[in-house]
């Protein structure tokens, strides 16, 4: 291994930025860090649920789009403006992608054959405790640390 880079890909849908704590950055930024399971790359890119989330699926060698799930943001439809946030880890877990959203859905949950989001607004993790941190305990995936902000307080 030498350090090089081999590849790069850009999560966000556009080329926009916004002012967060007086630096320009992007409206998606790759907020969930990056996570590579046998040969796949796995990332989210976003901040708010009603700026988009998207959730990517890449193949590590060639950069290859395995799939890319963009409809987890407005989980009430497309006027809805609840749903995923990306605001913290990935975790892969029993064929599922597992995503810290802090906020109204977390964590949120994802095929990783296809990417589809199998989360809704009435699931339990809604009102269970919501953080940035994912934990395996047992066989049960666990959220944990604190809000930062949320419709339901």
């Amino acid at each position: 291994m030498t350090g090089r880079e081999l590849w790069r890909f850009r999560a966000a849908p556009a080329e926009r930025k916004i002012s967060v704590h007086g630096h320009l950055v992007s409206t998606w930024p790759m907020g969930s860090g990056v996570l590579v399971d046998d040969g796949v790359v796995y990332a989210a890119a976003g901040i708010t649920s009603h700026d988009g989330t998207h959730v990517y699926a890449l193949d590590a060698a060639t950069e290859t789009l395995r799939w890319h799930s963009d409809t987890s943001g407005q989980l009430g439809g497309p006027e809805g403006t609840n749903g995923v946030s990306v605001q913290g880890h990935l975790l892969l877990h029993e064929e599922r992608l597992y995503l810290a959203g802090e906020n109204t859905v977390s964590p949120a949950v994802y095929d990783i054959e296809n990417g589809c989001c199998l989360s809704t607004l009435e699931d339990e993790s809604q009102t269970s405790s919501c953080g940035r941190e994912l934990f395996l305990v047992g066989d049960k995936v666990t959220v944990l640390n604190q809000r930062l902000y949320s419709q339901h307080d």
